[in-house]
């Protein structure tokens, strides 16, 4: 058996123990309300990763409704292809579920959909009040837009294999995009500074064999988990950080 089959091999073994944190997580008082800030009613737009969509986000939209925020859906069907298309579609999404809204908001990626999150915290700025990534790949995401290339920081052989069925996809999706060097608003806004008044927050897992420590971005506060990538969307300890990191007064923090 070679190198890359062992690698996928185990990575498929740790995101198999995602049951382990479902279960967790509805026997974990956090769940419930249980010892948390009430929320404020902020929208909170939720964004999926690479080929996923809103219905394996839907245990976290039903925490945060229940904590007291507004979840909003990102609308995609499929996380894939152009990450300009994807994230205007995401932007317009948010624009018709505010209604003229004028309030602040909050944003939480996982994976892929926390670069998308990201570029879109760029393009509100201080409208954007908290912004969570899970394991998102933003640094290596930032680094292609700059080199104008694709850039592959040292990954094991399941996040190459991501690497390369996502630009597959892409180029099938949409065969026009030339991402990273298009310099299409998306990679603008990748690479342009948020908000200070933006809160961060980074959580990633131990292990997660996907996502790199090189690839993950250093701005903010940041939490490491005991579970892997797809764990990190329901983990308890994650639920315990964004209760807390939610309640802040992003006044206070600016």
């Amino acid at each position: 058996m070679n190198g890359l089959d062992d690698g996928m091999i185990t990575a498929l073994t740790h995101e198999m123990l995602t049951v382990i944190d479902i279960a967790g997580l509805l026997v974990d008082p956090v769940f419930y309300g249980i010892g948390r800030a009430r929320g404020d009613g902020k929208p909170v737009v939720v964004i999926p990763g690479f080929l996923g969509n809103d219905f394996y986000l839907q245990v976290l939209h039903k925490w945060l409704r229940c904590a007291g925020y507004m979840p909003i859906e990102s609308s995609l069907n499929i996380n894939a292809g152009c990450p300009e298309r994807v994230t205007r579609q995401v932007l317009d999404h948010i624009t018709s579920q505010l209604d003229g809204n004028s309030s602040s908001i909050a944003l939480i990626g996982h994976s892929r959909g926390g670069g998308l999150a990201w570029a879109l915290a760029s393009h509100f700025q201080e409208r954007v009040s908290h912004l969570v990534m899970l394991g998102a790949p933003v640094t290596s995401m930032m680094a292609s837009v700059e080199a104008g290339k694709p850039v592959t920081t040292p990954v094991g052989p399941p996040a190459r294999t991501l690497m390369r069925l996502s630009t597959t996809i892409r180029h099938a999706m949409d065969p026009d995009c030339d991402f990273p060097k298009c310099g299409c608003p998306f990679a603008a806004n990748l690479i342009r500074p948020l908000s200070p008044s933006t809160q961060i927050l980074s959580i990633y897992g131990r292990d997660d064999s996907f996502v790199s420590k090189e690839s993950q971005i250093t701005e903010g506060e940041i939490l490491e988990v005991n579970t892997g990538h797809l764990g990190l969307v329901f983990h308890p300890a994650v639920y315990h950080a964004l209760g807390r990191f939610l309640a802040r007064d992003s006044r206070a923090h600016a």
